[in-house]
């Protein structure tokens, strides 16, 4: 039977089930006192419906029945005249899509830090969403969208664990920071994907050399010069790559 269906949803004809053919009464017992109160049998046709409305993610915290699969036992009486039949019965709540993916602290912004010039393929853990959905309807993907996206994307294959995988070269010279939005996604009838974002600063490496516009500076120097005196001016470039680089030149 399918979670959240309606008080008085019919779930089977157990009479038919049993191919029992004569005249019969029925009665259904819970082998765990919580689960009292979620079926109702009819005595006389053996048709067994719901008796409230099942919530299979609060009967998994509940310790109701596994969350990785949702069923309940009873034991089914039957009296036939003169005999009484006994029948274990396991139902099975099966899962709605009914939740969506969450991450932890959606209103943040994930802050990753990455260095310049990491080989290709190089992975980071990402944020973890959770579902407490089951199968198709949990979390089966995530994907990757903002401004130069393509430099990396998501592996959610090995373990269930994305990795942010990078695709291009990083240079911070050339994209400084990336805003990127991380969508997890479902795959029920009525996907419910949900949204992060993650802000990737790429860490710089020094690897910009000054450059000086002369290999070599000569100059004369009369004896008589004053301490202070400007000789030369010694010309340079370099490519900061941070506001706060600084070059210090010893002669």
């Amino acid at each position: 039977v399918e979670e959240k269906s309606p008080i008085n949803t019919f779930i089977v004809d157990l009479s038919n089930d049993l191919e029992i053919k004569t005249l019969a009464s029925y009665s259904l017992f819970e082998l765990i006192p919580i689960n009292k109160n979620l079926f109702s049998i009819n005595n006389q046709t053996g048709y067994l419906t719901t008796l409230s409305i099942l919530d299979r993610e609060q009967m998994c915290l509940n310790q109701q029945c596994s969350c990785n699969s949702c069923e309940i036992f009873y034991q089914l009486i039957i009296n036939i005249q003169q005999t009484t039949i006994y029948k274990i019965i396991e139902i099975k709540i099966q899962d709605r899509n009914d939740h969506s993916p969450i991450f932890d602290n959606e209103s943040m912004i994930h802050i990753i830090h990455i260095k310049e010039h990491v080989p290709l393929g190089y992975r980071i853990v990402l944020p973890i969403a959770n579902d407490p959905d089951e199968g198709s309807n949990s979390v089966q993907s995530y994907t990757l969208d903002g401004a130069n996206s393509d430099d990396f994307y998501v592996d959610y294959t090995s373990i269930d664990i994305p990795y942010l995988v990078v695709r291009s070269l990083l240079d911070r010279q050339h994209i400084s920071s990336y805003l990127l939005t991380l969508t997890a996604s479902d795959d029920g009838q009525q996907p419910k994907p949900r949204t992060g974002s993650i802000q990737l600063d790429i860490r710089i490496i020094n690897d910009s050399i000054p450059i000086f516009l002369q290999s070599v500076y000569s100059i004369d120097v009369r004896e008589d010069t004053s301490v202070g005196t400007s000789l030369i001016k010694i010309e340079h470039y370099l490519i900061l790559k941070q506001n706060n680089s600084s070059l210090i030149v010893n002669i």
